[in-house]
């Protein structure tokens, strides 16, 4: 399946719909994102994997910067730095992101991940931006 690299970020990846995560702003070089914490998204001592919060960041990262992208670019993740502070087991995590450096090559966004309005991760994002020949 060839992704759409539109500028919709709810659909330039097959994998937010079968994360079921959910655009609910995007603007320019901004985005926000949430995620419903589900019973199959929890570790083995019963709280959120720290994949599903990375996963959130990334995604709503990528959303942002495809708010700042033209249609022949396309743009990759090359580095990404993830803290957690605070564990959850259900409700649902908001990712903001904003990217604060777009290049001719290389991108950078910053992403905050809240649960019920808690800071509980913090990730910066570094992409590769590409154009499609």
């Amino acid at each position: 399946m060839t992704p759409n690299y539109s500028n919709d970020p709810a659909r330039y990846s097959p994998f937010v719909a079968w994360a079921g995560i959910e655009f609910t702003e995007v603007g320019q070089g901004k985005a926000k994102a949430k995620i419903a914490i589900r019973p199959e998204m929890l570790n083995s001592v019963g709280v959120t994997h720290g994949g599903i919060y990375t996963s959130l960041a990334d995604t709503c990262a990528g959303g942002a910067l495809a708010t700042l992208k033209a249609p022949e670019e396309f743009f990759v993740t090359t580095d990404f730095h993830c803290a957690y502070f605070k564990a959850t087991t259900e409700g649902d995590l908001v990712a903001e992101a904003e990217v604060i450096h777009r290049g001719k090559s290389i991108a950078n966004v910053d992403v905050r991940v809240l649960h019920e309005g808690n800071l509980v991760s913090r990730a910066s994002v570094t992409f590769a931006i590409r154009v499609r020949r």
